[in-house]
């Protein structure tokens, strides 16, 4: 809860996966892509899951089909 209330910025998170190199960037990314795609919130999540990728220099296409098909 306290990491709820006190959320890191996405520029932040963003940043510090664009640290690591490319497979580890694309391992984070496909380990989070299953919990945006079932979570409550997943329109929410998905927008920060495509901005983290952007900022980690992952194409749009590919952090998309990531997270498979958009639910309504």
């Amino acid at each position: 809860l306290i990491l709820l209330a006190n959320a890191p910025a996405v520029d932040h998170v963003g940043a510090r996966l664009a640290a690591l190199p490319r497979e580890r960037r694309l391992s984070v990314l496909r380990s989070l892509a299953p919990l945006v795609a079932a979570s409550s919130r997943a329109d929410l999540g998905r927008s920060f899951f495509l901005s983290m990728a952007r900022a980690a220099a992952i194409p749009a296409e590919q952090a998309t089909s990531m997270l498979g098909p958009q639910r309504s």
